[in-house]
Parts: C-alpha cells; structure tokens; sequence
C-alpha cells in the first residue's frame, strides 16, 4: 500500500471501518489510494494541509470563500484545479511577487483571497454573478504557482514565460469540463483571465463587468489599499473524513 504514495504532499484517499478488538475499538483500512479526477474520488479544499500555509488565516479565508458558492460545477472546477499535485502546496505557500506586493510565503493566497473579497463586495456583483466572481479571484494569479517558488525565487518557467499566459493551461483539464456544463461561465473566466488593462494596446478589453472589477479588485489588493468591507473572522475549519 505504501507504493500508492509516490511523493510528498500527495492527497490520499483512504477509506476506514470502525472495529472492535476484544473490546478496543481500532480504524481498519479498507480503501487506499491516489485521490484525484480520474477514479472519481471527491476530494473537498479542506483537504489541503493547512500547517504548509505560512498564512493560515488566509488558508481559513479561502476555506470559507470556497464554502459560499452555490453553483456545482463552480465549486468542482475550483476544486479542481486548486487540487492539482503541482498546484495544492504552491498556492499555499507562494509569493504573489518577488520585489513588489505580497512578496513573501504565502504571499500568494493572502492576495487572491483579498481580490476574490474586494470582488464580490463591489456594488455592481449581483448575487447571481456571486459564485463566478470568487472563483475569478481566487484563481486570477494562478500563474505563479508555476513561475514562483516559496523562498522567492523564480522558476525555470518563471524565467521565460509570464504568470498570465500559464492561466488557461493550468485550468485546461477543468475547464474543458466546464465547458461541456456551463459555456457561460467558461467563456466568462477565460476572458476575465485574459482581457487586458485598459492602457494595454493589444488584446481584448474588459467587455463584462466582472472581468473590469476584477481588475480594480486586483489593483487596489496590490496597492494595500483598505476594504470598505473587513473579511469575517473564520474560527472553523471542517476537513471530510469518509468513515463507513
């Protein structure tokens, strides 16, 4: 069984039933292996580990911010794409940059925490726009996971190719799956992922008011500016243990 556990910080699926021992009750495995997509294994964010996240108060944010969306398929892409092996512990404990905002570990989830929050708290986000809205946020820099390492440090990809270009390939898998549930929300993340600023002279500008806000919302997170709206202190944090 140990051969299922090819790395460190793989995510396991494990499987357990409560038995007794002449009287001494005992956990007996009856399930072991990898967790991910492709044997339907339903792994929740909470599975992440938060002693690896330099920021945990963060850590609790997103548990949280993850928790409020209502829309499944939004939920399975997060889900998704944050739970990849090359993704999980770097989200965690990246910077957001190496000489300018949130240049230390954990840099980077602190930051997309913040802009999913500022997002979600413009006036002009209805609350049907609310579940695509937290995960634009939580995911705009997910780039860095790639090009970034936790003790500031650029990677080898880092050194030749911008965080924004590696968006869409980092989010293909699940977002291929997306696509074949919910375009509309497909086509929305793609292009608030990729539209570019208004001083830019090349590329798609903002076309939806998601993709402008959240901009602004990455803007002002960058700049330390303060929220109109203090992030709700989280004290609980549930992990899913499957126990039958």
């Amino acid at each position: 069984m140990i051969s299922v556990i090819e790395r460190p910080h793989q995510l396991i699926h494990i499987e357990a039933s409560l038995d007794q021992y002449y009287g001494t009750a005992y956990f007996k495995c009856k399930q072991l292996e990898r967790a991910n997509s492709h044997n339907n294994i339903v792994v929740p964010l909470s599975t992440l580990p938060r002693s690896l996240c330099p920021k945990v108060a963060a850590f609790d944010d997103l548990i949280m911010l993850a928790s409020e969306i209502q829309t499944p398929y939004l939920k399975s892409f997060l889900d998704e794409v944050l739970l990849q092996s090359q993704v999980a512990i770097r989200y965690l404990n990246a910077p957001a940059s190496l000489n300018h905002h949130h240049n230390y570990p954990g840099g980077l989830i602190e930051h997309s925490v913040d802009t999913a929050w500022r997002l979600i708290n413009e006036p002009e986000i209805s609350k049907s726009d609310r579940d695509i809205a937290i995960v634009a946020g939580l995911l705009h820099d997910i780039g860095k996971t790639q090009t970034m390492t936790s003790d500031l440090r650029r990677t080898a990809t880092g050194k030749l190719v911008d965080h924004d270009q590696l968006t869409l390939e980092i989010c293909a898998t699940a977002m291929s799956k997306l696509e074949k549930k919910a375009s509309v929300f497909a086509n929305q993340l793609r292009h608030a992922w990729t539209c570019y600023s208004p001083n830019a002279r090349f590329g798609f500008k903002p076309k939806t008011h998601i993709a402008r806000l959240l901009q602004k919302s990455d803007r002002e997170s960058a700049q330390g500016k303060k929220r109109s709206i203090p992030l709700p202190k989280t004290n609980d944090v549930f992990v899913a243990i499957r126990l039958s």
